[in-house]
Order: structure tokens, then sequence, then C-alpha cells
């Protein structure tokens, strides 16, 4: 295991210092050879959104109705 993280962290060495002298920046899939997954967005409901202000509201010391 320790020999896995220690070729992690000098691949982001080297990564750290190589990458900023491209001229023309690559893609993430190009520069690490897979994709990055988007999330998945969920649609929210205005009894959703309430219920949200509600506790943004109580957690900065309003008053809940």
């Amino acid at each position: 295991m320790e020999e896995a993280a220690a070729k992690e962290r000098s691949f982001l060495a080297y990564m750290n210092a190589k990458l900023p002298l491209y001229k023309k920046f690559p893609t993430f899939e190009k520069a690490f050879g897979y994709k990055e997954e988007e999330p998945q967005k969920k649609e929210q409901t205005p009894d959703d959104m309430l219920a949200v202000a509600m506790k943004l509201n109580a957690a900065f010391g309003g008053t809940v109705y």
C-alpha cells in the first residue's frame, strides 16, 4: 500500500511540474486516460426548497414559523 501511495505522490509531483509548461492544456480525459463522471442532477421540488430554507433560517438564528 505504501508503494502505491508513493507512486501516486510521485506522479502528482511530476504532473504539477509538467502541466504548467504546456502551451495548450490537455483535456482531463486525454491527460488522465479516463472520463470524469458527471454527477446526477436531481430536480428539487418546492417543498424541498422550503425545507432547506427553513433549516438555513433556523441555523442562522431566524424564526421558523
